[in-house]
């Protein structure tokens, strides 16, 4: 059978609710594809086609290297659409878990962050994928990068921001996606957020852990009360119970029922994750008990890890600094001068550098790229919120013009990380990943974490974190004469 003048299709690969997923040949380079069509029941209904067709569109305006690739979108002589993919050679991870049991929690963790970059960086073109679970996250067939995995369906996926001209497809009060793993708001029929990929993030790791959801239930009706009235299940894992309270905390934040507790982005709980099991007392399980006694709560299975109506106080900040959002910093911050004046120690005396900085009496960030694709992002003490400029407007270009870059990321002595300043790290390393080759992070105290977990967004695999200021030193020196450890 031809799906036009391009494609011979060969077996089935599988069916889902509305299409059939099917292994094909492209001509003329016979080269495997993955065709996805309409079953016939479903191929005279015009909203159908037309969300299908939507899907294919989104999904080809993302490229992401966790992220299925659309090849082409279209209809055949007969008008019957169709979307050709790659073809992913490996097993949904429902099936994995299916045939080896639940998995250990290194392995959960690798795959989350994962599925979190591609999920990134749908929510960066305003995204949302609405119905993220175990069966739509392939497992990929590489025994040189175990653990490899791609996100794939995003046939209910919604685009927040829509042209004036473009009439939504799904209608309030309209329930899509699979109840064991949909956001209460969703099941509810109500208008979502990127939180609802959240909550699937946080029922996946549930189910990859476990071999089930958080919530019980037979029904969608049943799910859909459990999860608004009842707790999650108490995460069962033959682990240091430490470790496991920390997963527990974090997983149970991830499906909270109420937004407003809920992580506001997958980078916040991707923040989270890197947290756990750090093994000095202040994981997540101990932050969330600290909070939840600042605000005179008792402890219990869904705190409330955000302080209300306040700003942590000091100590509490030094807990709480990598899993709550709000920067304790005042959002002005130090007042600083944008130069091209170096402030960095570690770049003193060298040639042939371009450097952009801002600069205070508190504290500097300095960019400077170092010939031929060595770009080096020095951060120090007191941050001020002026300081985003560099990132708006300077970073993304260094990369860009000495692709594929390599990022040297110093936060060794830093103190403070605005919000603003924050976000603008944010969209930069987001809009550049696929000009990124590595990042080399020497971690900080405090705040900082949250730059380190942002670079594991951008590039999973290809972060390298450092403990020890001299081994980063040594590594940038090596890697700036070209001589490479890769």
């Amino acid at each position: 059978m031809r799906i036009g003048d391009r494609y011979r299709l060969k077996r089935s690969l599988g069916r889902g609710g509305i299409g059939e997923v099917w292994e094909a040949e492209q001509a003329p380079t016979d080269r495997r594809v993955a065709v996805k069509m309409l079953l016939p029941v479903w191929q005279t209904d015009r909203d159908v086609r037309k969300r299908f067709m939507r899907e294919g569109r989104l999904a080809s305006n993302m490229h992401h290297r966790h992220i299925v690739d659309v090849l082409e979108v279209g209809e055949t002589r007969e008008g019957l659409p169709f979307i050709a993919m790659e073809l992913v050679q490996g097993d949904p991870l429902h099936r994995v878990v299916e045939r080896d049991g639940p998995l250990p929690w290194e392995r959960v963790k690798r795959i989350l962050l994962q599925v979190c970059g591609a999920l990134d960086h749908a929510h960066g073109l305003k995204i949302i994928h609405r119905d993220v679970k175990p069966s739509n996250v392939m497992l990929i067939d590489a025994p040189h990068r175990p653990d490899r995995c791609k996100l794939v369906d995003f046939g209910i996926a919604k685009q927040v921001l829509v042209n004036l001209h473009t009439q939504p497809l799904t209608a309030e009060g309209q329930m899509l996606g699979s109840p064991g793993f949909t956001s209460p708001e969703q099941l509810q029929g109500q208008p979502t957020d990127p939180r609802a990929d959240v909550y699937g993030l946080g029922c996946t790791g549930y189910y990859l852990l476990t071999g089930q959801i958080p919530y019980r239930g037979r029904t969608a009706a049943e799910m859909l009360h459990n999860a608004l009235y009842e707790r999650p299940r108490t995460l069962e894992l033959e682990v240091d119970e430490e470790l496991r309270a920390d997963i527990e905390t974090v997983l149970h934040r991830a499906v909270h029922r109420d937004l407003s507790q809920r992580y506001r982005s997958v980078l916040d709980l991707v923040v989270a994750i890197n947290n756990i099991g750090r093994g000095d007392g202040h994981g997540p399980a101990a932050r969330a008990r600290i909070v939840v006694s600042a605000v005179g709560r008792p402890p219990g299975p869904l705190p409330d890890t955000v302080v209300e109506g306040r700003l942590p106080d000091p100590e509490e900040a030094s807990l709480l600094d990598d899993v709550v959002t709000p920067v304790v910093t005042p959002a002005s911050g130090p007042r600083g001068v944008i130069s091209t004046k170096g402030y960095s120690p570690i770049l003193a005396g060298r040639g042939g550098i371009d450097r952009v900085s801002w600069g205070a009496p508190e504290g500097f960030v300095e960019l400077a790229r170092m010939p031929p694709d060595v770009i080096v992002v020095h951060m120090r003490r007191e941050i001020g919120s002026s300081a985003k400029w560099l990132f708006d407007t300077q970073l993304g270009s260094l990369i860009t013009r000495n692709r594929p870059a390599h990022l040297f990321w110093n936060l060794d002595e830093i103190q403070s990380y605005p919000a603003d300043v924050r976000d603008a790290t944010l969209r930069c390393l987001s809009e550049h990943r696929d000009e990124i080759a590595s990042i080399h992070v020497l971690k900080g105290p405090g705040r900082a974490g949250i730059a380190v977990s942002v670079a594991m967004v951008a590039l999973g695999n290809q972060t390298r974190m450092y403990e020890d200021a001299a081994k980063w030193m040594a590594t940038l020196e090596r890697w700036s004469h070209g001589e490479r450890d890769e």
